[in-house]
């Protein structure tokens, strides 16, 4: 044989060869895709398991925890209204407390407004009634008064009336 065919057939039995470790490397790695796909699988849905278990255990917590809350605000609105019903009865106690105390107080000055009233009514009564009797005094001493000097001008009038016709029957006299 021609030792270019003898190369020719060793370097095509080595290419067939080769095709051929290459293709059961192929089958191989077709094999491993194939587990690795089956392994990927598998944890896809151990993931989507632990997914839904989580998803579940989170809404029965949130469920739960939802129900706590709601129990504790109808606990805390319960108390707040217990203690709202407290401090308006209170209140409310206070408030006639001291309506009480202010009803006491305005009964006590309005009794001592009137016993006021009536001192001060009384000093102005015995005021006037001084007042009133000083006036009348001195109304009398001023009548007293003027009649001394009414008849003193009179006296006067008539002294002075008597000289006057005295002078005038004296001239007539001389004359």
């Amino acid at each position: 044989m021609d030792p270019q065919i003898v190369e020719r057939v060793s370097t095509l039995e080595t290419d067939v060869a080769v095709i051929q470790s290459s293709y059961v490397r192929k089958d191989e790695f077709a094999a491993l895709r194939e587990e690795m796909g089956v392994g990927f699988a598998e944890v896809n849905a151990k993931i989507d398991t632990v997914h839904v278990e989580l998803n579940s255990k989170s809404d029965q917590l949130r469920i739960e925890v939802n129900g706590k809350i709601e129990q504790l605000r109808t606990e805390v609105n319960g108390k707040f209204e217990q203690l709202r019903t407290e401090v308006n009865g209170k209140f409310e106690q206070l408030r006639t407390e001291v309506n009480g105390k202010f009803e006491q107080l305005r009964t006590e000055v309005n009794g001592k407004f009137e016993q006021l009233r009536t001192e001060v009514n009384g000093k102005f009564e015995q005021l006037r009634t001084e007042v009133n009797d000083k006036f009348e005094q001195l109304r009398d001493e001023l009548d007293v008064k003027l009649n001394r000097a009414i008849i003193m001008m009179l006296k006067w009038t008539f002294g002075v009336q008597i000289s006057i016709v005295a002078l005038a029957v004296g001239a007539i006299k001389y004359l």
